[in-house]
């Protein structure tokens, strides 16, 4: 039964997963013992000896039925499937895989990352072995699409960069990666766009706001396990008031693996932290522990009204 439904599954962390929607609007959905067993009805005859007939014609015949109600049931518990795919992670660009070479370039599985590209990469093919004047010519673009930033000061960029490139090497760093706080003095100041560029071009795509409930602490765990399995690249709190950090936060910077339970589940699950954290806020701030776990950035606009600005670009979100 499961080799019939091994091309439209995959597992993660003991459980069985599926792909939902397309293109940028892909999601890695855990999948519940009802849709498995709507899959199988759909992709298996099932059949059964029934007595049919009357006299001597009386006898045991076959006749097709649905699926057993115990056998979706018995599939989703058994935590692991030697036929189905193992899925790391969504991806919505290229990125580098585990030795460094670039991956993501076609949309679809690839085997040797347990990645799902999503979209269908049109831009430029990238050299096996790029030059000098390569890495300058890619470092001006990167910098000609913020060059009206107004960055507090001249680490700004360099945090910018960081960001992108931590998300480009995701699955090539064995390490755990900081957070990249993005600060403004001011609404309006262009921290959130920033941020969303940094993921259109890290990723390949806007990445979604996440909000959490500080004061619900278990709640807000649950949340995060349920963010971790869907593979999504980026966790990106957007407009954070007060301080930044807390001890989940914390746990999920700095470890590699995430043990807990999602949303609407009573079974604990482990996943891999392998995302990369943004945050925005005005004026934005740290818990204790949590700031020399983040690296950050300011933007301080000299103006009195920082949203009317106009730019150079004028839709930066396209240009990126």
């Amino acid at each position: 039964a499961i080799r019939a439904i091994q091309h439209e599954v995959f597992q993660r962390g003991g459980e069985l997963f599926r792909i939902l929607g397309d293109g940028e609007d892909s999601t890695l959905t855990q999948i519940t013992a009802e849709a498995v067993d709507l899959m199988l009805n759909k992709a298996v005859c099932f059949q059964r000896e029934v007595i049919r007939g009357r006299g001597e014609e009386r006898g045991l015949v076959l006749e097709n039925t649905c699926a057993p109600t115990w056998l979706a049931k018995q599939l989703v518990k058994l935590q692991q499937w030697p036929a189905v795919r193992p899925i790391n992670a969504l991806a919505f660009g290229p990125f580098l895989d585990a030795k460094g070479r670039v991956a993501g370039h076609k949309k679809g599985y690839d085997v040797a990352t347990g990645v799902w590209t999503a979209t269908e990469f049109d831009g430029p093919q990238i050299p096996h072995e790029p030059t000098d004047a390569d890495a300058i010519a890619a470092l001006e673009k990167l910098k000609n699409v913020v060059r009206e930033f107004p960055f507090d000061d001249d680490t700004g960029f360099s945090v910018y960069l960081a960001a992108i490139l931590t998300i480009l090497a995701r699955n090539y760093l064995n390490a755990v990666r900081p957070a990249f706080l993005f600060a403004a003095s001011a609404p309006g100041s262009g921290k959130t766009l920033l941020a969303k560029i940094v993921g259109i071009i890290g990723a390949g795509k806007e990445p979604g706001a996440f909000t959490l409930s500080p004061e619900r602490q278990e709640e807000a765990r649950k949340q995060i396990t349920s963010f971790l399995q869907s593979g999504e690249p980026i966790l990106f709190f957007d407009n954070i008031s007060g301080q930044f950090g807390g001890p989940d936060i914390d746990r999920l910077i700095t470890t590699r693996k995430w043990t807990d339970r999602p949303l609407y589940s009573a079974q604990s699950v482990t996943v891999d932290t392998n995302i990369t954290i943004l945050a925005t806020g005005n004026n934005l701030g740290t818990e204790r522990e949590t700031s020399r776990r983040c690296v950050a950035l300011r933007i301080a606009p000299a103006c009195e009204n920082p949203s009317a600005r106009t730019f150079a670009i004028p839709d930066l979100r396209q240009y990126a």
